[in-house]
């Protein structure tokens, strides 16, 4: 096929696949034709004699990408060069029908203008080659690749090659020029971690988080100037819209005297009042019976106790899991687990979180910054059992994985565990699709508070 009509073919093809860009790993293959230009198998030797090899070039490439656009590309080339007849003239001394060609080098590999339709690449190598004996080369390489798929790309290449002179060559350096199309195939994504969320006063909550879940001033790392950043006092177990929490008439900063969220000695707990001074008579009495254990706290006074709400911070009615009417609440606090009320969707291709769950997630990982004394959560993925159990448990892995990474950038990741059953753990029967898509499911256990 001519060049002009691949080189159309490749535009099309590319114009109607699926965009890529390149990975982090990638494999690469370049096949054309070459030639020497110089040399004793391109050039004339004396007045009567010439030669000129001719034939077919295989490049093989394993690149990593350090940074986009520079690769470190480890090369290997096989070849074959040809000496016909009808393009040589062996009057003068002996020259072989072909010439194998085989070699390897190291060197980088640019791509620039490296966007979702393609990539504009060059490199150049130092190595060695065998051809007309063992020579010293360098190399380099320009070329354009149409991508055809999201992990493969196509194109053109030019490549020139300078081979030194061996102490066997009797014409001088080699300059070998190889035309033809090229490929690239990524081994590995190439992935960027998205920039953390906004924390605007640096007190190690989101400014998401702050206005929506707890209230506090995202520009303010301490809103009630108690003395207490907002974080340690959620993290404490202290209001941080109340600069006295306990309202013992003591402001939380100064019962905490060294601001570390813990109740030292010579220090009192700011999140409960001091119990009044019991003046016992001398006159002998009975033994007191002891106190029922006090309520678990209840932060916000809305009649949720702080371990069942989900916004211990603000009030809110318990039909919404002690948070604000406005803000519907997709999860429930068991002793066991974080109960969602909705699924967990997931792309069927790559097991990735539809941003549809995002809502879902975020409350998750609200409850769990919100929540300091759940220590850790397992992330539980289950399948139904459609499918061999090895594809199934694989399956269930990748999306706990998943959910893993989207939680690990809101909640430190310590805190979390994914896990994957596959279809050993069914909630429900398989012999139904109902039952079967209730154990299609992602559950948050807690494991440890």
């Amino acid at each position: 096929m001519p060049l002009r009509l691949l080189f159309s073919c490749l535009v099309v093809l590319s114009s109607i696949a699926a965009q890529a860009q390149s990975g982090k790993l990638n494999l690469s293959a370049d096949l054309g034709v070459g030639g020497p230009l110089t040399g004793r198998y391109g050039t004339g030797v004396g007045d009567f004699y010439f030669a000129q090899g001719l034939g077919p070039q295989l490049t093989l490439g394993v690149d990593y990408q350090l940074f986009r656009p520079l690769a470190v590309e480890l090369l290997a080339e096989f070849g074959v060069q040809f000496i016909p007849s009808w393009l040589s003239v062996r009057n003068l001394e002996k020259v072989p029908a072909a010439v194998v060609l085989a070699g390897a080098g190291v060197g980088p590999r640019l791509r620039l203008l490296d966007t979702e339709k393609g990539n504009l690449w060059a490199s150049a190598h130092v190595g060695l080659r065998a051809f007309d004996g063992a020579q010293l080369t360098v190399d380099a390489a320009l070329g354009y690749q149409f991508a055809l798929s999201s992990k493969l790309g196509l194109g053109p290449f030019v490549r020139g090659e300078l081979l030194a002179p061996s102490p066997t060559s009797k014409r001088g350096s080699t300059v070998l020029v190889t035309l033809g199309v090229g490929g690239s195939f990524e081994l590995l994504p190439f992935v960027v971690a998205p920039p953390p969320p906004p924390d605007d006063d640096g007190d190690g909550l989101t400014n998401e988080s702050e206005l929506q879940v707890h209230r506090t001033d995202p520009k303010k790392a301490d809103t009630d100037d108690d003395g207490l950043s907002d974080k340690l006092e959620l993290l404490f177990g202290t209001n941080p819209l109340d600069a006295d929490t306990d309202h013992d008439g003591v402001p939380d900063g100064e019962e905490d005297k060294n601001r570390n969220g813990v109740v030292d000695a010579g220090e009192t707990d700011p999140r409960k009042a001091p119990p009044p001074v019991v003046v016992v008579a001398p006159a002998p009495r009975p033994e007191p019976k002891p106190e029922p254990p006090p309520p678990p706290p209840d932060t916000d006074g809305d009649g949720l106790p702080d371990p069942s709400d989900n916004c211990p911070a603000v009030a809110g009615p318990a039909t919404n899991q002690g948070c604000p009417v406005a803000e519907k609440q997709l999860v429930v606090i068991t002793k066991e687990k974080l109960e969602i009320l909705e699924t967990v969707y997931f792309n069927t291709r790559d097991a990735s979180v539809l941003p549809k769950s995002f809502p879902l997630l975020n409350q998750v990982a609200a409850i769990l910054e919100s929540h300091p004394e759940i220590k850790r959560v397992q992330i539980e993925g289950h399948t139904d059992n459609v499918g061999t159990p090895e594809n199934n448990l694989r399956l269930s892995q990748s999306r706990a994985n998943a959910v893993f990474k989207y939680l690990s950038a809101k909640v430190d990741p310590k805190r979390l565990e994914p896990i994957g059953y596959g279809s050993t753990r069914p909630a429900a029967t398989n012999d139904t699709e109902a039952g079967r898509d209730k154990n299609r499911r992602v559950e948050f256990k807690i494991v440890a508070e």
